[in-house]
Order: C-alpha cells, then structure tokens, then sequence
C-alpha cells in the first residue's frame, strides 16, 4: 500500500510540474495529426514590421524561397495541444549539427530575443508534444530535421512555380502578377493530393500570400486537412468546385512578392511597358 501511494505521489508530482510524455506511462499527449507548415519570409516581414515601429526582420540569403514555420501536432477541430513538458526545455547544443541548415530554411525573420529563440518556441510549444508520441521527431535533433526533410521533399517553391505560381515584382501600386485563391489550392492539391490550409495577410487592400499549410498523420503520410483549427480566421469555402481552408479573400486576387523589387519606386518604362502589354491583350480580345 505504502508502494502503492508513494507512486501516485510522484504522479501528482511530474503532472504538476507539467511533465508529460517521456515520464508517464500511457500519459502521452493526444492529438490527430502533424500539421507542417511553410511561411514566405517577405509577407511574414511586412506582418511583423506592421505591428511594430521598432520591429525588424532577418533575411536568409535564399528569401525567395519558402521557410519552414513549424511542425505542429493538432487534434481535429480544436487547437493544441501547447507546451506539453515545461521541463524540456529547447537546448542549442543538440541542434547545432544543423544549425546552418536551419538559419537559412528555419529562418528566425522576426528579430526578438536571442538568435534561437524562434526555434525554442517552436519546440517549447510544439515540439514538446508531437515527440513522445512519434518516435521519428522524438529528440530535438529529430524534430527539426524532420521539419528540414519536409521542406526539401514538399517545398511550396517548387509546388507553386511548376504551376506557373512564381514570385513578381510587387510595389504599393503596382502587382504585375497576382493569383487567384483557386490556383494555389488546385497546385498543391494536384501535386499531393490532400486539401491543404492558405492563409494570408492583407495589405493595402490585397491579400498577400502568407503561409501554406499540409497535414500528415502520425507516420508521415499525406491527410487531408479537412477539420483543423490554425486560428480563429480560418473558415471552409467553397470555389470553382473545390473546398477550401482559408482566410484569404476569395474574391481578391493573392499577391505573391518577391523579395528584391518589394518598396521600391517602380521603373516606369517597365510600368508602361507591362500597361501597353495590358491594353494590347484587351484590344486584340
């Protein structure tokens, strides 16, 4: 009996202390599926700029690519679980065979705090989670390498550009290119096979694109994303056929910026040129 009550206080314990997972047996976190999600460093710079006067950005030397944002374990239609082991805390060390690697595909672009503490919270807040329960990502080390594989398997830079969705000069007045919410869902859907979630910023009036969202179950395999919940925007629409998760205007056009032109004054010529091109497709119609 004394066994007995001493191991529920040590239960009662670890619980209280927040650690779960590793320690308890059977007291693994419960979730449904691994959502992975990649963000577009020049919207993600202009969100956070925008919400602050002294917030600045951290580029990569490939900012025209997509960057992974998270590996994030959800049960379906709710959010969470967060912050699963307060005890685990994120530690340098164990990434740094990797670290290269993740400054230039796991790229803090929101300067605040230390240079790693983007990637902490990913693992404070998620990582923490999704570890017990999959034995793949069940060290740091794993996590973010898997969330690197991911990107190198499943980029939405490649996704996107072999449907002609490619990054284009982009000013406060002028957007050479812009796609609709249907093409980017048809592009990646075409090529996995699974709805995933789009997500945007708005700007100046227009939807930028923001971050592009997958799902896999707990053995890596492609799911649909039907039935997650990222944030409280996000909402199920219908268009041109397809069932859509988003918060992106669908009646708006989805800007898509690319990094080197977004801010500066427009060359004119070019201005011209692209209206000229314009009325001529309109007056040959």
């Amino acid at each position: 009996m004394l066994k007995i009550s001493l191991f529920y206080v040590v239960v009662t314990v670890c619980i209280g202390l927040g650690y779960v997972g590793p320690v308890l047996a059977g007291g693994e976190p419960q979730w449904d599926l691994l959502i992975f999600t990649q963000r577009w460093p020049i919207t993600v710079c202009l969100d956070w700029e925008s919400k602050g006067p002294n917030h600045t950005c951290a580029m990569s030397d490939k900012p025209d690519e997509w960057k992974v944002h998270g590996i994030w374990p959800t049960r379906l239609h709710t959010m969470g679980p967060a912050f699963c082991n307060k005890t685990w805390h994120f530690d340098p060390e164990e990434v740094r065979p990797i670290e290269s690697n993740l400054t230039e595909k796991w790229t803090n672009i929101e300067i605040e705090g230390a240079s790693y503490s983007f990637w902490a919270h990913e693992w404070n807040k998620h990582g923490t989670c999704a570890a017990p329960v999959v034995e793949a990502i069940n060290t740091q080390l794993k996590y973010f390498t898997q969330g690197l594989k991911l990107l190198s398997m499943y980029s939405m830079t490649d996704i996107l550009s072999s449907a002609g969705i490619i990054p284009t000069y982009t000013s406060y007045y002028y957007y050479y290119n812009s796609y609709s919410l249907a093409d980017i869902n048809r592009a990646i859907k075409q090529r996995l096979g699974v709805n995933p979630v789009i997500e945007c910023r708005e700007f100046h009036g227009k939807n930028y694109l923001f971050e592009l969202r997958v799902c896999f179950n707990k053995h890596f395999e492609f799911e649909n994303c039907d039935g997650v919940v990222t944030s409280d925007d996000i909402s199920k629409i219908f268009l041109e056929g397809d069932q859509i998760l988003t918060n992106c205007q669908p009646d708006n056009y989805i800007v898509y910026p690319l990094s080197d032109n977004f801010g500066k004054p427009p060359n004119m010529l070019y201005v011209q040129l692209y209206k000229f091109i314009e009325w001529l497709q309109w007056f040959t119609l």
